[in-house]
């Protein structure tokens, strides 16, 4: 019952409330007024019939004296004209005489006409003075003393009373109490119609506007407040309910533009870090083909540079070979001058190709220290790969020109090389000559010892070059493959950067869609439902 009552209209409700509240008032009321009234009703009775008592009894004073009761009779016969009186009836006192536990005598009785087929009598004895009602509340019993002028008890006399009076009353009462509670509950009906608007009107104009904020998305209405009370306050914090959603909605379409801009500028960058990337990727993959194939030219040269030593070792042990035959022949040298001449033509020119060969020297020396510094800044570069890459272009750039230039003094070596065995077989023969002419002068051929210690010189520093040359080469080598080993390390870390910025642009591109279309709902929140222009980026 109370869940169906919870269902029903404020309106039902208070006006229920009203007459549920004035109806028990009025019952409470009317019960109370009963009550009292029956009260005091029977207390009035009460004392009604104890005066009718007094007055009877008092009016048969001198029947009791004259022990007249036929005048006694007379008396109690006025009763009748009380119809509520049952019966009534006078003891004589004087007949007890000196025992005060004998039965009194009755002198006379009066029975109502209405009770006399009811075989209505008054009891023998009256009992004790009293004034009571019986135990089923029907009757009411007067018995009371009657006395003399001097006070001497001449008699009492007992009264018994209907108290259908009573209930009369009391259905009077309960009749006009459910009358008069019919009329408070249309009254209450009536006021509580009236009232109810009070109440309610201001909240049916709430609701009605909650209704049309919510059905056409126009957040810009606002109730109208009629009151200061706590409907008022109720009214105000719908408003600023709706005030603030309102705010809300405007701000959380900001933020949502905002976050359309930021993923469109995440996904733009997003794709150009994956084809920077990408570019930087092939651009090292470049660079390490580049620099393995200086690491193979640094190899060859230091295998080239090895042969060159290996074949001054072999012309220092000719040369000696040589100078030794030279101090065995210094006599016959001597005839060979012109030869020896030439010889030394020949063997200036090979000095001459010595000092090419130490510039050459010197230029690898430079090659190699640039190339190891070169590698420092490749690991520099490396561990700074993960920014942009663009350092690795240039280092790749320079590795490869310092390639070029090692190549290329590599090849002048062997042309010089080239050219110094020449000039040496050149001497071998001129020796020859010089030996077949050993007998015609030993002063050629001490000149030709001289040479051949010069000679004996150059190759030792043509050696000395050459294992210079192959440490140089072998340690480029080294340096190069730490450079590719470093470059296939920031490849890889390149390649998952464009991995992780693809996967970034995917993102980004369905953080756009969610975007557009948390916008595309909230667009139209708001105006009566028009679309709400764009707020301005933040």
């Amino acid at each position: 019952m109370f869940n169906k009552l919870k269902d029903l209209s404020i309106k039902y409700k208070l006006m229920g409330i009203t007459i549920a509240i004035s109806i028990i008032t009025v019952i409470l009321v009317c019960i109370a007024f009963t009550v009292y009234d029956r009260n005091t009703f029977k207390e009035r009775y009460k004392n009604n019939l104890s005066t009718l008592a007094n007055i009877i009894g008092t009016n048969n004073v001198t029947a009791l004296e004259f022990d007249d009761p036929d005048t006694a009779k007379e008396v109690l016969n006025t009763l009748s004209a009380n119809t509520n009186i049952v019966a009534a009836a006078l003891y004589d006192a004087a007949a007890m005489g000196e025992n005060a536990y004998a039965i009194p005598v009755l002198f006379t009785e009066y029975i109502s006409e209405a009770d006399l087929n009811k075989s209505e009598e008054a009891p023998r004895r009256a009992g004790i003075v009293r004034q009571e009602y019986t135990s089923d509340n029907k009757y009411l019993v007067i018995v009371q003393e009657i006395k003399g002028e001097d006070g001497e008890i001449l008699g009492t006399i007992l009264i018994k009373a209907h108290t259908r009076e009573l209930g009369k009353r009391v259905a009077n009462i309960m009749g006009r109490s459910a009358i008069i509670l019919l009329i408070s509950a249309v009254v209450a009906l009536l006021i509580a119609a009236s009232f109810q608007g009070i109440i309610s009107g201001p909240i049916f104009h709430l609701v009605d506007v909650m209704h049309s904020v919510t059905e056409n998305d126009d957040f810009s209405l606002r109730a109208e407040k009629d009151s200061e009370d706590e409907l008022g306050q109720l009214v105000d914090g719908f408003n600023i309910m709706v005030a603030h959603t309102d705010n809300m909605i405007q701000r959380v379409q900001s933020a949502v533009s905002d976050l359309d801009n930021t993923s469109i500028d995440i996904v733009q960058a997003s794709q150009n870090q994956a084809s920077g990337a990408a570019q930087q990727s092939a651009s090292i993959t470049q660079t390490v083909a580049a620099v393995e194939e200086t690491a193979r030219t640094s190899k060859q040269i230091s295998e080239n540079a090895n042969n060159v030593s290996e074949l001054a070792q072999d012309s220092l042990e000719t040369v000696e070979i040589g100078q030794a035959t030279v101090q065995q022949v210094i006599q016959a040298m001597e005839m060979i001058s012109t030869s020896t001449t030439e010889s030394a033509e020949r063997i200036s020119r090979l000095e001459d190709k010595a000092e090419e060969i130490t510039e050459v020297l010197g230029q690898i020396d430079e090659i190699a220290r640039r190339t190891d510094i070169l590698s420092l800044n490749a690991n520099i570069t490396a561990v700074n790969a993960g920014e942009h890459g663009r350092g690795f272009t240039v280092v790749a750039n320079e590795v490869k020109r310092l390639a070029e230039q090692t190549i290329e003094a590599s090849q002048r070596i062997k042309d010089l090389t080239t050219d110094i065995t020449s000039s040496i077989g050149e001497s071998v023969t001129a020796s020859q000559q010089s030996t077949n002419q050993v007998t015609e002068g030993t002063g050629l051929a001490e000149q030709t010892g001289e040479h051949l210690e010069k000679i004996l010189a150059m190759v030792q520093q043509t050696a000395e070059a050459a294992t210079l040359i192959d440490a140089s080469t072998r340690q480029q080598q080294t340096a190069s493959e730490q450079v590719v080993s470093v470059m296939r390390d920031v490849d890889g870390v390149s390649k998952e950067v464009e991995t992780g910025a693809q996967k970034t642009v995917d993102a980004s591109e369905e953080l756009v869609q969610i975007g557009q279309t948390l916008q595309g709902m909230l667009k139209v929140q708001g105006n009566g439902g028009k679309p709400r222009p764009n707020p301005p980026s933040q």
